[in-house]
């Protein structure tokens, strides 16, 4: 599988988006990981390469859990609802030594929401 990574650099630190932000956020600690790999499923599956037809979605997943490393809180990773509906996910990563930093480690909404600028948000 091939993952696009985008490097953009912003302080967040009293940071207020201009963009109205519809989605209500749950971490994987109140609905678990079960949950997110239902989810990223639904989301990664439809993009993943022929070469990657046979990795399963739990193996994707285990594989992004093995990458964060001891670093890895399942509270900072977070499913975005929309209507009561899982539709998209974002996994923030704290920096493992300068901890007022971090990144967006993955990314991901449902395919019938792609396109509608939510990734501004």
């Amino acid at each position: 599988m091939q993952f696009e990574k985008q490097f953009v650099e912003r302080e967040l630190l009293n940071y207020v988006s201009p963009y109205q932000d519809p989605f209500i956020y749950r971490s994987v600690t109140e609905d678990g990981i079960s949950r997110l790999g239902q989810l990223f499923e639904a989301i990664i599956g439809s993009s993943l390469s022929r070469d990657d037809q046979d990795i399963s979605h739990e193996e994707l997943l285990k594989e992004l859990i093995d990458l964060a490393g001891s670093d890895f809180d399942p509270s900072w990773w977070l499913m975005a609802y929309l209507d009561g509906r899982p539709s998209g996910f974002i996994l923030p990563q704290r920096h493992p030594v300068k901890l007022y930093l971090g990144t967006i480690f993955h990314l991901g909404i449902l395919p019938g929401l792609r396109g509608k600028k939510y990734g501004r948000i």
